[in-house]
């Protein structure tokens, strides 16, 4: 009799096992998913707040490109930094605080850039959420001329299929 209650907890705890490596999987690929946007996205969300400044431009655009830079030194080189160029976009002045949802087309493309006009040295804070997920929360204060010497900016970014083409 106890070495067929043996086999029946072992058969229960090789059962428990099972499912608990099945629930923790599970769990696994929700958390995954989280953390990526594993479906089409629908419309981005943008907020732009600041306590300096009443009003920002803001350049936005679902139509754009990556392309190799073309001052690097060995063209196609996977260490060539990228750069956005625009094919569509808006560029507006827009009043703060802003918050506007923008419908994703056919292209999934999201760019979504803002400084002050004029330069001036601004505190500006930049929510971006791809449906309901937050993608972008970034506050800085924000110099009129970097040491570059170009004016510094929020740049979000998104592209759930890559668009990258060789050259400049």
């Amino acid at each position: 009799m106890s070495a067929q209650c043996l086999r029946s907890a072992g058969q229960v705890c090789r059962r428990s096992f099972r499912s608990i490596v099945v629930a923790g999987a599970a769990v696994a690929v929700v958390g995954c998913e989280s953390l990526t946007l594993d479906r089409e996205p629908e419309t981005a969300h943008v907020e732009l707040t600041s306590t300096d400044v009443g009003t920002v431009t803001l350049v936005t655009s679902r139509w754009f490109i990556e392309v190799e830079d073309p001052e690097c030194e060995v063209p196609g080189d996977p260490g060539c930094p990228q750069r956005i160029q625009l094919v569509e976009a808006d560029t507006n002045n827009v009043s703060l605080p802003f918050k506007q949802s923008y419908d994703f087309d056919f292209r999934l493309q999201f760019f979504a850039e803002a400084y002050t006009t004029p330069p001036v040295e601004a505190t500006l804070t930049m929510r971006i959420h791809l449906d309901d997920d937050e993608w972008y929360n970034d506050s800085r204060r924000l110099l009129p001329v970097n040491a570059d010497g170009e004016q510094e900016t929020l740049r979000f970014v998104y592209q759930y299929h890559n668009l990258r083409l060789p050259g400049g």
